[in-house]
């Protein structure tokens, strides 16, 4: 049986990983021609990390 403690843990860690994949999409698009599409882009991922932190300061801590 999983204690909550590490159930917790498990969920952060996850959501950690899941911000880095978020930062590098972010700074592939630093890396890239300034377009609309990837203003675009950059919007979108601001409020995928937005929701992100949202879900990790829920956590039950």
């Amino acid at each position: 049986m999983v204690s909550k403690d590490t159930k917790i843990l498990r969920e952060a860690s996850s959501l950690f990983m899941e911000m880095a994949c978020i930062y590098e999409q972010m700074a592939d698009l630093e890396e890239s021609e300034d377009t609309k599409e990837n203003q675009d882009k950059l919007t979108m991922l601001i409020g995928k990390m937005m929701l992100t932190v949202s879900k990790v300061q829920a956590l039950d801590v």
